[in-house]
Parts: C-alpha cells; sequence; structure tokens
C-alpha cells in the first residue's frame, strides 16, 4: 500500500498516544524533561525514516525497484518498472521485467496478457530480434483481445520474411482494430501495390489506403506519397503516378530524405515508361497458415 493512503487512517492513533504518554507520565510521576526527551528521540527517529523513505521516491525505477524488494509476485510493479526502464534505454532489465510479470500472472492462473507480451516484443524489436519478437507477438494473438499493434508488429515480421499472405491478412486484422493508423494504412498499401506476386496485388485498393494514409497525415509525409505513387501505377494512372512522385520527390528533397530521394527518382524512370514497380525484396509466398 502506498504511504499516502496511511496518513488519514493514522492521525486517530497519533492523538491517543500523543494524550496517552502525557497520562502514563503523570502515573509514573516522571519529570516532563522526560517525556520531552522521549519525544524528540521519536521525532528524530521519524525524520530518519522519512529521509530513507524518500530515497525510494526519485522516479519510478526507485520506487518500484523498492516495491519489488518489499513485496512478493508483484505482477503490477513488474510491468510499471519494465516501462520506466524502457524508456531510459535500459532494453535487457525492461524486457526481463515484462518477462516476469507474464510469469507472475500465469503463476496464479491467469491467462498470458497480450499487454505485456507485446511490449516485450516492442524491446525485442528494438534490441533487433525479430524471431523472439514474433514468439511474444503470436502468444498474444492467442487472448481473448489485444492491441491493435499486436497484428500490425507481427504483419510486419512476416513481410519481412517473406509470408505476404498472413501478413496482408494480419494488416487487415490491425485495420480493422485502428482504421486511422497512417502507417497500417500505407504498409498495406505497398503490398497491395508493389507485391511481385499476381495474386497479391490490387491497385484499385491500394490507391484507396495509400489516399487515405496521405490525408491523414496531410500530405506531408513523403514515405506515404511515395506509396500513393507506386498505387497509382499499379492501378494503371500512370500520369496520377508520375505527378504523386515528383511530389514525394519534392517534399523529400525539402525534408533532407536523401534515400527517398533517390528511390523516387528511379520510380519516377518506371512510371514514365509505363510500367508499375514491383517490390522484390518482399519474395512474397502464398502460404496462408496461420502465424
Amino acid at each position: 500500500m502506498a504511504d499516502r493512503y496511511t496518513y488519514i487512517p493514522l492521525i486517530g492513533l497519533f492523538i491517543i498516544v500523543a494524550w496517552g504518554a502525557t497520562e502514563l507520565a503523570e502515573r509514573l510521576a516522571q519529570p516532563k524533561s522526560v517525556l520531552a526527551t522521549v519525544g524528540v528521540a521519536i521525532l528524530a527517529l521519524c525524520i530518519w525514516r522519512t529521509r530513507v523513505q524518500l530515497g525510494y521516491w526519485q522516479d519510478a525505477e526507485t520506487l518500484f525497484t523498492h516495491t519489488i524488494a518489499v513485496t512478493k509476485d508483484n505482477c503490477v510493479a513488474h510491468d510499471i518498472l519494465a516501462h520506466a526502464l524502457l524508456k531510459k534505454g535500459k532494453l535487457d532489465d525492461a524486457k526481463r521485467n515484462f518477462l516476469e510479470a507474464i510469469r507472475i500472472r500465469l503463476k496464479y492462473g491467469n491467462m498470458y496478457n497480450a499487454e505485456l507480451l507485446h511490449n516485450a516484443a516492442v524491446v525485442a524489436l528494438q534490441q533487433g530480434n525479430p524471431t523472439e519478437a514474433k514468439q511474444y507477438l503470436q502468444q498474444a494473438m492467442l487472448t481473448r483481445s489485444y492491441p491493435a499493434g499486436v497484428p500490425a508488429k507481427l504483419a510486419a515480421i512476416l513481410t519481412a520474411e517473406g509470408n505476404l499472405a498472413d501478413a496482408i491478412s494480419l494488416y487487415r486484422e490491425a485495420l480493422a482494430i485502428m482504421p486511422n493508423s497512417p502507417d497500417v494504412l500505407n504498409n498495406l498499401a505497398w503490398l497491395l501495390a508493389t507485391a511481385p506476386e499476381d495474386v497479391f496485388r490490387n491497385g484499385a485498393e491500394a490507391v484507396q489506403l495509400a489516399q487515405k494514409a496521405c490525408e491523414l497525415t496531410a500530405y506531408k509525409e513523403a514515405l506515404f506519397i511515395g506509396t500513393l505513387a507506386a498505387a497509382y501505377a499499379e492501378a494503371g494512372r500512370f500520369d496520377d503516378a508520375i505527378r504523386t512522385a515528383e511530389k514525394a520527390r519534392a517534399l523529400a528533397e525539402a525534408n533532407g530524405q536523401t534515400n527517398l530521394v533517390a528511390r523516387n527518382e528511379e520510380l519516377l524512370a518506371l512510371y514514365r515508361a509505363g510500367k508499375p514497380y514491383r517490390d522484390t525484396s518482399l519474395s512474397g509466398t502464398a502460404n496462408t497458415g496461420k502465424p
């Protein structure tokens, strides 16, 4: 229990102690100086304990590290501590506490917590370990409810693995949860516009998704505008593709995004030749097995 919740309940106890101490001193015929000395000693002890306690309130890390030390199987404390550590860039410690929170929940018969698994996956991705992150995300998908970030992040991992069928399915699931996510809209539009295999492409839908992503970001993201250009090209609208890719290139130049500038120049050459772009790095597969 937090210390502040004991302040009011202890008022009555303090009144009893104060009055009782005075009456006891009178009964024992002790001089008031003895009572004063005892009072000062108790006050000094309280001041010392307050200084010690204040040391635990420096920040969330020190507070909840102490909380875990004086409690047992505190799932909430491990979760909060993990977030604090994550903000400080202490990835190993953050992941360890997220996993400990999961272990505690399972120990007491609770189901996997999708939020905790999602957080552990976020840390694993920041550590450059998508395989580990995939395991956490797959476990999160088995729960009754999970954050929208779970299918979206799992879709990105499967895209990198070349499993476009399941990636597209998961992006659609993510959109059902958060239909106004520019990143998810853009990523799905890119797959539908540029996948090497015909079975995955849908130019008309890619245009709709990419347009929405651009509208949600007020056409200020060069990456999203470039995706819209690729979608136009897949839909056979090459004039629109050229005009849009030029906008993407100009915005990238203004923002100093040299990689996007070079990429849009390459894509412009294709669109001007009446050819859509095929992202061979996707290496899609028609495998539809669930992740």
